[in-house]
């Protein structure tokens, strides 16, 4: 089979056993495949032989946009490309068990040489990874980011459940801090449990990325399970609505421009710009990578608000339900970025619906 004209290929490797091993991939020796711009690998592993391999093979590729979803294994990998991929512009990244104790050390070296050698990364996904990862992008790639996206994902409600789990994985502090060594993100998604209250500390801090246009709010839900079989409904918060969704709106966008004000930027003659959207996601939107198990996806919304263009000042607010609504035993990477294409939301350009690189 040739396939001259290929330059996106997306694998995903999905079992319905629990526990299932995931498959090593490797390439036969004297494999050709076409110049990829756009690569992603779900649920797949790596030796030490095959993650050379593909290494190899991508070393003079052009390659633009990568994802990696896997576990600790995914490493290896990780390790052989480093220094091969330096046109990157997209990289998305989950390793499901980078931030235990036992591998984060080994995760934020590997991937602190891997940010390192790449040239220009605009946009930064990264799920469930420690977050010493995303000071070395701060510190590799402050002049290119424009969107990053920095989360935990899998089972929210067992990791944020209870009194003493944290609301924010970061102190306000720390956001502030990471405004001033990021400051061209323009598009910001970061989890923010509301748990029946608004964190106008979290809100202020996030309003102190000056070119922020665009902030995406991953609220996990206490969750009731119902099995039915091996499937499970997540019941949704009743707090959660557009007028909360308006309260965050304004008052990010409000305190966006008293941090305007009070930075004592006397040199700067361009204004930084408003802010024109923010989504507030209720439930687990990604996908679990372990076993991919069937799971009903009632509950699951985004409160989508956006500044309107035609009176000064006018919000709108919609309630999007996530698009793949049943039962599905491998959900989408993207029902995100779908529910808000179907309603016209989303830049066209990102309208492709691969994994989540934006």
């Amino acid at each position: 089979m040739s396939l001259p004209n290929l330059n996106r290929l997306i694998l995903k490797y999905f079992t319905r056993e629990r526990g299932g091993t995931m498959p090593i991939f490797g390439l036969t020796p004297g494999s050709m495949l076409p110049s990829l711009r756009t690569l992603a690998l779900t649920n797949f592993r790596f030796g030490p032989k095959e993650a050379a391999g593909w290494a190899q093979y991508l070393r003079n590729q052009h390659l633009r946009r990568l994802s990696l979803d896997g576990n600790i294994e995914m490493l290896d990998f990780i390790d052989c490309l480093s220094g091969y991929v330096p046109a990157l512009e997209s990289l998305t990244i989950r390793i499901s068990n980078g931030t235990d104790p036992d591998t984060k050390s080994r995760t934020t070296r590997l991937l602190d040489a891997f940010l390192s050698h790449i040239d220009g990364l605009t946009a930064f996904t990264a799920y469930d990874l420690p977050k010493e990862v995303l000071y070395s992008a701060a510190r590799y790639q402050r002049s290119h980011l424009r969107q990053l996206r920095f989360r935990e994902t899998g089972y929210p409600e067992l990791r944020w459940s209870g009194d003493q789990g944290k609301d924010c994985p970061f102190s306000p502090e720390e956001l502030k801090t990471l405004s001033s060594e990021l400051p061209r993100i323009e598009q910001l998604g970061i989890d923010l449990r509301f748990k029946g209250k608004t964190h106008y500390d979290i809100l202020n801090a996030l309003a102190s990325f000056p070119n922020l246009k665009h902030l995406e709010l991953n609220t996990p839900y206490r969750t009731d399970w119902s099995f039915w079989g091996h499937q499970s409904i997540a019941i949704a918060e009743q707090w959660l609505n557009e007028s909360i969704t308006e309260d965050a709106f304004n008052y990010v966008a409000s305190q966006k421009k008293h941090h305007e004000k009070t930075s004592g930027d006397s040199t700067s003659t361009t204004p930084c710009p408003k802010l024109k959207a923010l989504d507030i996601k209720g439930g687990e939107w990604e996908p679990f990578m372990k076993d991919y198990k069937a799971k009903l996806l009632k509950g699951l919304c985004v409160y989508a608000c956006r500044r309107g263009d035609a009176v000064p000042g006018k919000l709108y607010t919609v309630r999007l339900p996530c698009k793949s609504q049943g039962s599905v035993s491998m959900v989408e990477d993207s029902m995100y970025e779908e529910a808000l294409h179907s309603a016209g939301l989303l830049d066209p350009r990102k309208a492709d619906f691969g994994p989540p690189i934006w």
